[in-house]
């Protein structure tokens, strides 16, 4: 959400697990639901695919991932790679391979925490990643049991041979896992207005009354409420034009890297997108 900093904690899902959503489409944390947790309760799985749908704030959720672990891992190391801007295999595979701190521990005794973000970003233009990675990550070829393995992607993108790959690899579920990263919970929109300096409580009054609570629990349409309510303290009177507004937003691609690579695949406009959406929801 821009360059703004929200002290949000996270909390991620196991993909075969359940999450607990209020009345108005908040997170709500439950001692019922157990598969719900924080990043660091998670840490100690050796490998960890993280998922979550367009805007949900995964690149936001894994940086924080990343601060967590390099605050507490002692005498192990912590790597984190973007691949978004990688176009070629070889420049692919010479960052994550052969960079420094790979190298070290390849030949050191420590565990590597080893973060991979925007996975489904490289593969717009490296189509080969899947099977780079599935290549590579062998106990044959590394020791993988000193390795911490993060890999982070859109949920539909993620190809089913590297899951399959890695649970092999590492195996069993005490040593794999798929998590999903979760929707907002309220104090989340209440920090979020404040930093923005918008009262936390005639926000989120606002956003009951105009039932927008869906939208306000993604970080994307968030902004979008937010940067809406600035305007004039409030949402439009007709609860289906702000509707309309925040699923045309989640009906367009956001994310600045995708819209300018000139390789999105589909030639549907925003509004085609929610047309669609909209028949199929009838």
């Amino acid at each position: 959400m821009g360059q703004l900093i929200y002290n949000w904690i996270r909390l991620w899902c196991l993909r075969d697990g359940g999450f607990h959503i209020d009345a108005n489409g908040f997170l709500v944390r439950s001692e019922y639901f157990k598969d719900t947790v924080e990043f660091e309760s998670i840490a100690n799985t050796p490998c960890l695919v993280l998922l979550g749908e367009p805007g949900i704030g995964k690149s936001s959720a894994l940086k924080d991932a990343v601060k967590f672990v390099s605050m507490t891992v002692g005498d192990d190391k912590c790597f984190y790679l973007d691949l978004r801007s990688f176009g070629s295999e070889p420049r692919l595979y010479d960052a994550i391979f052969k960079n420094k701190e790979i190298q070290e521990w390849i030949s050191g005794t420590h565990r590597l925490h080893l973060f991979l973000d925007s996975f489904d970003e490289c593969l717009l233009r490296v189509d080969t990643v899947a099977t780079l990675l599935v290549d590579e990550l062998k106990p044959e070829k590394y020791p993988i049991n000193r390795l911490s393995f993060r890999i982070a992607s859109r949920t539909a993108e993620f190809p089913r041979g590297l899951e399959n790959h890695l649970r092999e690899t590492w195996g069993g579920k005490e040593n794999f896992q798929v998590y999903e990263l979760c929707p907002l919970q309220i104090v989340d929109v209440w920090e979020a207005a404040g930093v923005n300096n918008i009262s936390p409580e005639e926000f989120f009054k606002e956003v009951v009354a105009k039932n927008a609570g869906t939208l306000a629990a993604r970080p994307i349409t968030l902004r979008f409420l937010l940067n809406l309510y600035k305007k004039n303290n409030r949402f439009p009177d007709k609860l289906t034009e702000l509707y309309e507004q925040g699923c045309r937003v989640l009906c367009d691609e956001q994310n600045e890297e995708r819209r300018t690579s000139g390789i999105l695949k589909g030639s549907l406009t925003a509004n085609q997108r929610l047309i669609i959406a909209a028949r199929i929801a009838a």
